[in-house]
């Protein structure tokens, strides 16, 4: 809803989850036992999915996805009744909100006074003193700003899941929820297929290292500015680094491309520890050996 997407493209988001079999109830329980286990950050995998929609439909690689806007922009002067979706329109419009969005946040991390939430106070006897004083301030303050005209400072607003509003006037934008994705398929026969036949990845090696095991400082030089944008629109919608984004991406392509069979999480099995021999066993083998020699 928040990025603005054709309603059209949660029905390819379930095919993904399909695929991958991601939505499985053991992949996405919380497992303290297993060998390597993490709590699960749903929204992140949402946003890797549609990721990886998004480059199963338009590729995703500053070439594919333009011109099928071209071909979005024909289709829609040819029937203006029907709107299809084009990735460019809708690149520009999240594009400039975005930025908006990120001019204000900064802003108001500007203008904001870090202090703590609750008053200091040396004893529990002067709690009462210390947090009336801090009222007399904060009013004489506002009171203050108020006359000379200056910005107030803004607030703290319990944290939104929301951040853009669409298709209403004095919003963020045009809304593209009821646009279709004409322009992706192809009719062959009698079913479509997609018009996108290759797909592209990053390694999808696991690598066990101290950071997020995808080298994504290493290889985001090289990585299409499509895609790179479209990160860093999803870890600013869910407060993440884009980062952690794209290896929530690589481990859906994982499952997907290498068909990974899903087989739950591997519980770590205690070491049997060895019976140590009493004192008695050992008499008793000493015995048996004295027998046979003698023997």
């Amino acid at each position: 809803m928040e990025a603005n997407l054709p309603d059209e493209l949660h029905g390819w988001v379930s095919k993904v989850i399909e695929q991958t079999r991601t939505g499985e109830e053991a992949l996405l329980t919380y497992d303290p036992t297993a060998r390597r286990f993490k709590i699960p950050s749903y929204e992140v995998q949402a946003a890797a999915l549609i990721i990886v929609t998004m480059k199963l439909l338009f590729k995703l690689d500053d070439k594919v996805e333009w011109k099928l806007s071209n071909k979005a922009d024909e289709q829609n002067s040819k029937n203006q009744a029907v709107k299809t979706f084009c990735l460019q329109k809708w690149y520009e419009t999240v594009h400039c909100a975005l930025d908006l969005a990120r001019e204000r946040e900064e802003q108001d991390r500007a203008r904001q006074t870090w202090k703590p939430k609750t008053a200091l106070y040396p004893s529990k006897k002067d709690k009462t003193v210390v947090i009336k004083r801090r009222r007399v301030v904060e009013q004489l303050q506002m009171t203050f700003q108020k006359l000379s005209g200056s910005t107030v400072e803004p607030q703290r607003s319990s944290p939104s899941s929301f951040r853009f509003q669409w298709g209403e006037e004095g919003t963020d934008g045009p809304s593209f929820h009821n646009h279709r994705l004409g322009c992706v398929l192809k009719k062959k026969s009698s079913s479509p297929q997609l018009s996108n036949v290759k797909y592209w990845h990053t390694a999808l090696k696991v690598c066990d290292s101290w950071h997020d095991g995808t080298h994504f400082q290493e290889v985001e030089p090289t990585l299409p500015r499509t895609y790179m944008w479209l990160l860093g629109l999803f870890s600013f919608l869910l407060g993440v680094k884009a980062a952690r984004v794209h290896a929530e991406v690589c481990h859906v392509e994982r499952r997907l491309i290498k068909g990974t069979p899903f087989t739950g999480h591997k519980t770590v099995s205690p070491r049997r520890k060895k019976k140590k021999n009493s004192r008695c066993n050992l008499k008793r083998k000493k015995v048996s050996l004295t027998k046979t020699s003698t023997v």
